[in-house]
Order: structure tokens, then C-alpha cells, then sequence
């Protein structure tokens, strides 16, 4: 375990004097599931956070620790005002030890409060701070000397937290993420989550599936010049889009024939109500939005929209607005090709051009 610079020898000394480390190494080493490995691992994490040698050099320790607790005792509330508590209070980063491991262990706090957050049900708040700490996790594991118990300790640290950062994603309706995330919990020891990975490989197969029926259904319509079936078919494949990118963007090509088929409708489609809703609540996330995960939201809403009326050409400019605001200049780009088709003779269609063309070269130097 890593307690700080010169500080690690002598920390594991004392809890070994003391009669802490080897059991509780020996249980992570034994334990039957990630879970139980992962309690191994915090008992000895609360224990160091009683030590007076570990505490006095690195006070963020204490925090930690009666975070620890409070998870245990299902005090998930004040175990989340602990590790913020931990993360953001200067005093516990003054020492010598603690200040130049502040980057790291912050992220690792920022672990303990995302699974704190899930617990009461706070996903998108978890989310966003799984996020920020889940790409550190490799850098994580090796810090430790392979093979080491050092690193073992970490593994089971990424591997637990990935298994509730994919559950949050789950939850949270970003399958295709959620899938990526149980695999990386697998790889990093989480044996339990195969079923995890398993059902969701199906239903992201019987999605697939479904969103190829509803094109060829689609065609078929469209073939048979019954256009008003075709659009519904169309729409439905665009909203199964949404959903295979965990609501992040829609297919393109879907969404431009969507758009062609509804224009060639004598009267045009009328914009449902629940568009309009769902547009309002875009607009709200976007005002609303501290953090990125508020411009996703906003992005799931404006999708929602655009599925439910594909015609409404507004929703394109406004959430080519978000998208590029998030630096995804590719969706911004595509969407915006989608406002010129929903509304060729758009009086801004010159400036829009020009607009797409900026998209374009950002798109290409965000690949280099």
C-alpha cells in the first residue's frame, strides 16, 4: 500500500507490529468475490486511518476512514459528506506526505464518493465523478510492483468500482458505456460481472437486430409508396440509434432519410406534444448545466425530440450548439446537415455553411 514517499515502509511496519496487515492481505488474497476482497482491503484502509503514524502525516486519512464507516453502517449520506470532506478541505493536504499525493488520492476519493452517491441513488452525480476517476485507474495498478500485494490491492480497488460505475451507467440507460465498463471491472478481477457482460452483449445484439428490421420495414414502405408507415419506421430506427449510443447521438444516414421521407408527406408531419417537452427540458439542462454531464442531458432530450419530430428543424441548430460546446464537432457538424435538410431554404442557410465547414476543420484536427 502507498501512504506517501518514504513514509511506506514504516507505515507498514506499524500496522504489521500491531497485528493488522497480514490478515487482512491474506483475506483479500482468499476472499471468494470482488466484494469481500474489497472489504479486506477497506478494513485495512480504516485501521491505517487510526494509526497516529499514518494519520499525523497524511490527515486526509481520517476523513477516509470515517467515510469507510459510515459506508458500513448504510450511513451512505454522511459517508459522501466524508469523502468530499476529504477531498476538498486544504487542511488535510499540508504535510509533506500528504500535499505531493493530493492528484492521486483525490481521484481515489473521488471512487469512494461516486459509489456513496450511487448508493442513495444519486446516478448522474456518481456518474460524473466515476468518470473523472475510473481513467486513472490503470495508472493506479501500476504503481504497485507486479505481481506485488501492493498492486493486487488496486485491482481490486478498479475492479469493484468499475463493477458500480457500469451498474450507474446502467441505470442511467448507456448500455453500450456500461458494457465497455463491466469488461474493464472483468480484466481487473471482477469474475461476478461476466453475467453482466453477457446480458448486456444480448440486448445490445436483439437492438442491433431490431434497428436493421425496422429499416428494411422502412424500405419496404417507403417501396410501396405508403410514406407515413415508412416514417414511422424511420423514427423508430432513429430512436433505437439514440439508444445504441447510450443517447449520446443518433445515426446520421438514418436521420437524414427520416428527414427526406417526412418532407415528401402532403401535410407535413405536425410536431407532437411530447417534442415540444422534451425540447423545453433541453433548453432547461442547457441553462441548468454546470458540469458536462448537464450538456448530456441536454443532448438525451434534444434526441428524444428529434425522434419524435424529425421536421423541426430548430432542434438540429440548437443541439449542434450543445455538441459543440462539449468539443464534439463531428455530431455538432452532423446536425447541422440536418438542419439545412429539414430546412432547405432557411434564410441563415449561407451562414450555416460556413459554420459547417469551421465544424469540419475542428472535426479533423481533433483526429490528428
Amino acid at each position: 500500500m502507498r501512504i506517501g514517499g518514504r513514509l511506506l515502509a514504516v507505515a507498514l511496519l506499524a500496522v504489521m507490529v500491531c497485528g493488522c496487515y497480514i490478515p487482512e492481505v491474506e483475506k483479500m488474497k482468499t476472499a471468494a468475490s470482488t466484494e469481500e476482497s474489497y472489504r479486506a482491503w477497506n478494513e485495512l484502509i480504516e485501521r491505517l486511518s487510526r494509526t497516529p503514524l499514518i494519520y499525523q502525516a497524511n490527515p486526509y486519512y481520517r476523513p477516509l476512514g470515517k467515510g469507510i464507516r459510515a459506508d458500513w453502517a448504510g450511513n451512505y449520506r454522511q459517508a459522501e459528506e466524508a469523502f468530499r470532506d476529504a477531498i476538498e478541505n486544504p487542511a488535510y493536504w499540508q504535510t509533506q506526505y500528504a500535499s505531493p499525493h493530493r492528484p492521486m488520492w483525490t481521484l481515489t476519493l473521488r471512487g469512494y464518493l461516486a459509489n456513496a452517491l450511487f448508493r442513495q441513488g444519486k446516478i448522474e452525480a456518481s456518474i460524473q465523478n466515476y468518470s473523472m476517476t475510473e481513467p486513472s485507474f490503470p495508472s493506479l495498478i501500476n504503481r504497485g510492483r507486479p505481481g506485488s500485494d501492493d498492486q493486487k490491492g488496486w485491482k481490486i480497488f478498479s475492479a469493484y468500482h468499475c463493477k458500480y460505475y457500469g451498474r450507474a451507467l446502467e441505470k442511467s440507460g448507456d448500455i453500450k458505456r456500461a458494457l465497455e465498463i463491466y469488461r474493464k471491472s472483468f480484466r481487473y478481477g471482477a469474475s461476478e460481472v461476466s453475467a453482466d457482460i453477457t446480458r448486456l452483449e444480448t440486448m445490445e445484439a436483439s437492438r442491433a437486430q431490431g434497428l436493421k428490421e425496422s429499416l428494411r420495414q422502412a424500405e419496404r414502405a417507403e417501396q410501396n409508396g405508403q410514406l407515413r408507415e415508412a416514417l414511422g419506421h424511420y423514427r423508430e430506427a432513429l430512436s433505437m440509434s439514440a439508444v445504441l449510443s447510450g443517447s449520446k447521438s443518433i445515426d446520421p444516414q438514418i436521420a437524414r432519410k427520416t428527414i427526406e421521407v417526412a418532407r415528401r408527406l402532403d401535410p407535413p408531419p405536425a410536431v407532437p406534444e411530447d417534442a415540444r417537452r422534451h425540447a423545453a427540458f433541453a433548453s432547461i439542462s442547457v441553462k441548468e448545466a454546470k458540469d458536462p454531464s448537464g450538456y448530456e442531458k441536454a443532448i438525451g432530450e434534444y434526441l428524444r425530440a428529434v425522434c419524435s419530430a424529425p421536421l423541426w428543424a430548430d432542434l438540429y441548430v440548437n443541439a449542434a450548439l450543445v455538441y459543440e460546446q462539449m468539443g464534439r464537432y463531428q455530431n455538432a457538424h452532423d446536425f447541422l446537415s440536418c438542419y439545412l435538410l429539414a430546412a432547405p431554404g432557411a434564410p441563415d442557410a449561407a451562414q450555416i455553411r460556413t459554420k459547417l465547414y469551421e465544424l469540419e476543420f475542428k472535426a479533423q484536427q481533433g483526429k490528428k
